[in-house]
Formats: structure tokens, C-alpha cells, sequence
């Protein structure tokens, strides 16, 4: 199982939407048009803007492109769907699947022990 957030592409958005699959799912395997997931998909380079010999984005093709334009940021992708960050699971075939849901009390049980010492 492959537990994170998804990059929520909205304007303004802060955070990401969360997820939890199956790597060996029909649902996980659609998340790219070829079918399955390619190695450079969560890879992003970040372009600078002062570089002497910058770096072709065709090199990457298939990678996030950051990069400078009229004075903002912005982000080329080929894939619609974008991981921000992610875990992965493994489990046992005998015990039932972690859900969406057990990975957000695990989240929250998680923020809130490291909210505990702040107080």
C-alpha cells in the first residue's frame, strides 16, 4: 500500500489531497497513461534562472519542470497527477489492507505526539 498526498494543483492551495492504494491496483496503475508508473515521474527539477548552461527540459521529458516566467514560478507537467510525498506499506496478504482512513488517525495520532511537547 502507497500512502501521501497527491499535489492539489488548485490556486492557492496549502496542502496536499490525501491518498492511500494499492500499487498493484487497476486505480494505481491509471494514475499515469501508460498504465504504470515510469521512473522519472516524481522527479522535479528546478530550473535557475541565473544558470550559465541551463538544462533542456526535453532532457527530462517526463519530469516536473520549476522554472521562472514573467517574474513567478511556475510548474510544467506532463502527468495530471503529481505526488507530493509518500510512504509505502507493506503488508501481509493474510491481514486486511490499510484504508484512507487508517492513514489519516495515523496522521493526526502522529501530529498530535509531536504537538504534545510543544505545550
Amino acid at each position: 500500500m502507497r500512502f501521501g498526498e497527491f499535489f492539489d494543483r488548485a490556486p492557492g492551495a496549502l496542502k496536499g489531497i490525501p491518498f492511500c492504494l494499492d500499487i498493484t491496483s487497476e486505480e494505481y496503475r491509471n494514475l499515469w497513461p501508460h498504465g504504470y508508473e515510469p521512473w522519472v515521474a516524481e522527479m522535479e527539477v528546478f530550473h535557475n534562472p541565473f544558470a550559465r548552461h541551463p538544462v533542456p527540459f526535453e532532457l527530462l521529458p517526463e519530469a516536473q519542470h520549476w522554472f521562472e516566467a514573467d517574474g513567478e514560478w511556475q510548474c510544467s507537467s506532463v502527468y495530471e497527477t503529481s505526488i507530493l510525498w509518500s510512504q509505502t506499506w507493506v503488508t501481509d496478504a493474510d491481514k486486511p489492507a490499510p484504508t484512507l482512513q487508517d492513514f489519516m488517525e495515523r496522521k493526526k495520532r502522529s501530529a498530535d505526539a509531536s504537538s504534545f511537547g510543544d505545550s
